[in-house]
């Protein structure tokens, strides 16, 4: 898993630097501290989907828009500036969204997976009468 934490902790670095929040200013905004952000955006330590969806309305972006890098390779680079990361996606954007949402799945909580099931299934029969 920690290959797929690194992805979401550098992506959601990204886009709070790109709002130039501190990570004090944006742990705040989700009820986390900084010191489990900072963990986060590491790579050290996962983050639940409720505060993914917390961090995409942060952002004013979707979740799905939140996670378009999430399954890529990474490139790490090192220069006078600093470390930069390069992505490049190795995969379709069709396997890229299943495989983000099985691994968003697999951390979920029975009773969270079951709402999930249950709200696909209205979705679909939603969609198939209108």
């Amino acid at each position: 898993m920690e290959y797929t934490n690194k992805y979401v902790g550098q992506r959601i670095r990204d886009e709070r630097n790109k709002r130039k929040l501190t990570i004090e200013e944006l742990s705040e905004l989700i009820n986390i501290t900084p010191a489990f952000l900072g963990l986060i955006e590491r790579g050290k330590r996962g983050i639940r989907i409720n505060k993914l969806c917390e961090l995409a309305d942060v952002f004013n972006m979707s979740l799905d828009d939140l996670l378009q890098r999430y399954n890529t390779e990474c490139v790490k680079e090192t220069s006078g500036e600093g470390i930069k990361y390069t992505y490049i996606s190795n995969k379709s954007y069709e396997n890229d969204r299943l495989e983000t949402l099985n691994l968003l799945l697999r951390n979920l909580k029975d009773y969270e997976l079951d709402f999930i099931i249950n709200f696909v299934k209205s979705f679909k029969k939603f969609l198939s009468n209108g």
